[in-house]
């Protein structure tokens, strides 16, 4: 299970995602601060392993994996697929989305900086500073208005690097 569930999940102290320095994301994790929307985080990311999905998400339950509590929204990057970038309620559906740039598929060992702004109308993920895709919220998506901003693990032998995550209470900051 994509386990959301506090307690069960690492959480990201300022002294761990603030220092700049790498860490090696082996667990679903999330930073202790919460947000209100509008807001954005951005970190960079560097896959070790084929199989790596970087899935960053916003979510106020922390609930797991298509429970019925489950509020993410979801943005995703990966060395093996590039068919979709949002999702809603931690996979469950699919907002409409509009690709802003060519699909990308991550190269294994290259850091990419990876920024997504959330306003209560629509998100907005860049990459490397360019926009690559939005999408239209709505309050059907189940997208909360304050939440965490957290990273999904989905394989643990498919470890990624994540650096440099900062988060602003305002989309509007970069």
């Amino acid at each position: 299970m994509y386990g959301v569930v506090p307690g069960v999940l690492r959480v990201l102290e300022e002294g761990v995602h603030g220092s700049g320095e790498p860490f090696t994301l082996t667990e679903t994790a999330y930073v202790s601060e919460i947000c209100n929307v509008p807001c954005a985080m951005q970190c960079r990311v560097r896959m070790n392993h084929e199989q790596c999905e970087f899935i960053p998400f916003f979510s106020l339950s922390l609930a797991a994996f298509r429970s019925a509590e489950a509020d993410a929204l979801t943005w995703h990057l990966s060395p093996h697929r590039s068919d979709f970038t949002f999702r809603t309620r931690v996979f469950l559906n699919f907002p409409s989305s509009i690709r802003l740039a060519e699909p990308v598929r991550a190269i294994v060992g290259e850091w990419y900086t990876v920024r997504c702004e959330i306003s209560e109308e629509s998100a907005v993920m860049f990459l490397d500073g360019v926009p690559y895709a939005s999408c239209e919220l709505s309050a059907a998506d189940g997208v909360p208005s304050s939440g965490y901003f957290g990273f999904i693990q989905v394989r643990s032998s498919a470890t990624m690097d994540i650096a440099d995550i900062q988060i602003c209470d305002t989309a509007a900051t970069k």
